[in-house]
């Protein structure tokens, strides 16, 4: 096989009932494909039960760091302002140090604006990065590697790739913030060196103002248009916009769509709802209490009105009547027959009930009557 030689030994034993079956693998000039882990099994088609299989041997193999793609250069053609990505695995025993990536003949490349990095391990021994970013023209015929070793390397292993733009290609970027009231930017790039670059919106031709301008990045190697829209509208803004650059009289198109946002995110919005709810019932709250407030005030106020004219405190030190305390006889009260006030001259028998919202009334009216008693006793 691919792996290795499959030496099997069979020992009869006196009965031939019974058979000693010994099976042995053989690797010669190992490589790094034969690292994992192994197992034997048996396999009896009479007596499936009696199957078995052995414990597991990991084997490791050491050995220098390998690209998976292989080493050498690969040219890629791509349209101008596209998306690249690149993608460098390496294996090695013991792990391979850390994969770089950089310019031939200049810097290494970090991630920031312009490139993004995605560093895995999907094992022990093998190590991937991904290399993202949009191909501008300054990248036009220029080379970057991905490198990697490990302590068995005697160099870096290498993959080099060189970048080539197609021709009569544009295309347009996007970048800066999409919400109301920001400010956003579409780049328009071609891989033309001549021709004057016009921007359209909805199909009309747009006018420079005071939120909307656009200039020519001069770090750039060929033609483009850089359009910056300040302090955005949704309604205003948002629509389909065209760049176009007329070469040797036949006219290239590069179109994108720009949506603006109004500014206010889901989460703004479950705030902004919670408020609202929050505040309802917080003001509804506040109305129960006012109307609690209310009533009770006004029954207090009407409480103390009834209850003037029977104020415990201007009640009699001592008031005898000796029909009081016998609820089922008759109770008269006689005042004093003067003309010098207005007090009643006699109040008319009242007779007492065991109906208890009865019997509270009729006292009330004693106690009236009393109070009247006391208060014209204080006048002579």
């Amino acid at each position: 096989s691919s792996i290795g030689t499959v030496v099997t030994e069979k020992n009869y034993e006196k009965s031939d009932l019974f058979i000693e079956v010994q099976s042995t693998l053989v690797m010669k000039s190992v490589k790094y494909l034969n690292l994992g882990i192994y197992k034997c099994a048996t396999s009896q088609t009479w007596d499936a039960e009696t199957n078995s299989t052995s414990k597991s041997f990991d084997i490791k193999v050491n050995f220098d760091a390998k690209l998976e793609s292989g080493t050498g250069t690969t040219e890629l053609f791509q349209n101008v302002g596209s998306q690249i990505r690149l993608t460098c695995v390496v294996f090695g025993n013991p792990a391979p140090v850390d994969i770089t990536w950089k310019w031939v003949g200049g810097a290494d490349i970090t991630k920031g604006d312009e490139f993004t990095l995605d560093n895995i391990e999907p094992n022990s021994y093998k190590k991937q990065s991904t290399l993202q970013f949009t191909f501008l023209p300054t990248y036009h015929k220029k080379d970057l590697q991905c490198m990697s070793k490990n302590s068995l390397s005697s160099s870096e292993q290498k993959l080099t790739f060189t970048l080539n733009m197609k021709d009569d290609t544009m295309s347009i970027i996007q970048s800066g913030e999409t919400k109301s009231g920001e400010t956003v930017t579409l780049t328009c790039l071609t891989t033309f060196n001549k021709g004057d670059i016009a921007w359209y919106k909805d199909n009309q031709l747009l006018n420079k103002n005071n939120r909307i301008d656009w200039a020519t990045n001069t770090t750039f190697t060929t033609k483009n248009s850089v359009l910056t829209i300040s302090d955005t509208d949704e309604t205003a803004d948002s629509g389909n916009y065209a760049c176009i650059v007329n070469v040797d009289e036949k006219q290239h198109t590069a179109n994108h769509t720009l949506v603006i946002g109004s500014g206010v995110t889901d989460t703004d919005k479950g705030l902004s709802t919670g408020i609202v709810i929050a505040l309802s019932v917080l003001g509804v709250f506040i109305v129960i209490v006012v109307i609690l407030i209310v009533v009770v005030f006004v029954h207090g106020r009407r409480r103390r009105k009834a209850g003037a004219m029977f104020d415990e405190r201007s009640l009699p030190d001592s008031y005898e009547n000796q029909a009081y305390d016998d609820r089922n006889l008759p109770s008269v009260i006689t005042m004093p027959d003067t003309a010098i006030d207005n007090l009643p001259k006699v109040v008319e028998p009242i007779v007492l009930s065991k109906n208890e919202p009865e019997h509270d009334i009729k006292e009330a009216t004693i106690m009236q009557q009393a109070t009247l008693t006391q208060q014209r006793k204080r006048m002579y």
